[in-house]
């Protein structure tokens, strides 16, 4: 959530999404895989960052994720988002104005590699 808030801050000046859910957390997460991989290997050489990728977990937005032999992920995650109650074609009705830790506040949530936003 504290990357969503950050990118949110700053999306709608850009003239991007200005939620952010789907698209901006994976590219994030993309880099920080292969930051992280550049750094252990101290190498640009494609081979070594690939089989390092290939053989480690990492620490990302979308918490630890380890790829398997082929690159993909070793648990497969799926987006899955629901609205509901949609009224109109206002952006601010889905944006998560509850307090954190308000119960009733929307999430992203990954449960058994699935990924999903959910708001009451």
């Amino acid at each position: 959530m504290e990357f969503l808030e950050k990118y949110q801050a700053k999306a709608g000046a850009e003239g991007v999404d200005p939620l952010g859910y789907y698209i901006s957390p994976y590219a994030y997460a993309q880099v920080q895989v292969l930051g992280q991989a550049v750094e252990a290997t101290k190498s640009l050489d494609d081979g070594k960052i690939a089989d390092y990728i290939r053989a480690n977990a990492f620490k990302t937005v979308l918490g630890d994720l380890r790829f398997g032999k082929g690159g993909e992920w070793a648990q497969p995650r799926v987006l899955q988002i629901q609205f509901q109650n949609v009224q109109g074609n206002g952006v601010d009705q889905f944006r998560d104005t509850l307090a954190p830790g308000d119960p009733d506040a929307g999430r992203i949530y990954d449960r058994e590699g699935s990924v999903s936003l959910q708001r009451n």
